[in-house]
């Protein structure tokens, strides 16, 4: 039935604005069932949700982007002129023995195998020329870092420092080492070095002093030399499968990118040594093998013909 909303006539003039009229007022049951005739059932899956992921990804993509700056090889001057550039145009800079983890731009005054280059490769942060901060001053904003990276100031270098120079942007936005755990068996004095090079890279260094052990999941071993101590269990590495590899492959990775198949020109002595007495006990276990089943099927041992 058609139920009117409106005030109906009445001859008595304060009847319409009487509360409890009955011709004035709907009861609850009425007004619920109105309600839920006039609205259409949704199903929830059809509800559309792309606005709400749009605005979330605007608001992560105008993230500030971070400029948090080391220097290495620059002089008292450089130093100087760098960080009045940082303290104009808004950024941090650290200063500190070794890398931190923290930076995401690295000025070098040449590419070279110290420990904060090598970690601004392997890290995948940018490793720039000191004109990116004259630059950067004379325009008033931070340039473009893609025009400054070392690959582009090669031309006059040679031997590693171009090799390094020339891989400046081969890891950008990537962890070299990401899926290494590594022991290392090198002196004290060079392991926070490397230890920070590794996991700058995404790696993690599972053992670093003796005594030494294997590890599940270890993928590297380094050394400094290629007949290490005997408290270092070269074979048992080589037999769990740990690539026992010299300490200068770091950098060499870093350049090339070598491949599994490449790794034996870095193998310690030590290590080819010990895949060598794999290899002849293999044969030997096959050659018997192959002897007991000439023998279970003839029933006497094989011989051979002289020839």
């Amino acid at each position: 039935p058609n139920v009117s909303l409106a005030p109906t006539s009445s001859s008595t003039p304060n009847k319409a604005s009487d509360p409890s009229s009955s011709e004035q007022k709907l009861s609850d049951s009425k007004v619920k069932e109105l309600i839920k005739d006039n609205i259409p059932d949704i199903d929830p899956l059809d509800l559309d949700f792309s606005d709400l992921t749009m605005d979330q990804t605007t608001v992560e993509e105008e993230k500030p982007k971070q400029f948090v700056f080391m220097m290495t090889g620059m002089n008292d001057a450089e130093k100087k002129m760098c960080s009045g550039v940082v303290e104009n145009l808004g950024g941090q800079l650290i200063s500190s023995v070794g890398f931190d983890t923290r930076c995401t731009h690295l000025i070098a005054n040449k590419p070279n195998r110290n420990e904060k280059f090598i970690s601004s490769l392997g890290s995948g942060i940018w490793a720039l020329h000191p004109s990116y901060m004259t630059v950067s001053q004379k325009q008033g904003s931070w340039a473009d870092e893609r025009q400054f990276t070392w690959d582009n100031f090669t031309a006059d270098l040679i031997g590693i420092n171009k090799s390094l120079g020339d891989a400046a942007c081969k890891w950008i936005g990537k962890k070299a080492f990401q899926s290494w755990r590594v022991v290392l068996c090198i002196s004290s004095s060079k392991i926070r070095s490397f230890k920070g090079i590794v996991e700058a890279g995404g790696g993690c260094v599972v053992q670093e002093k003796p005594p030494y052990s294997v590890q599940s999941g270890t993928t590297h071993a380094f050394f400094e030399s290629s007949q290490p101590s005997a408290e270092v269990p070269v074979g048992a590495l080589i037999e769990a499968g740990v690539h026992c590899l010299k300490l200068e492959y770091i950098p060499e990775y870093l350049i090339h990118g070598y491949e599994q198949s490449k790794l034996e020109s870095f193998l310690i002595e030590a290590a080819r040594k010990s895949l060598r007495n794999m290899t002849s006990s293999s044969k030997n276990v096959t050659t018997s093998s192959k002897r007991s089943i000439d023998t279970s099927l003839t029933g006497t041992p094989s011989k051979r013909t002289k020839t």
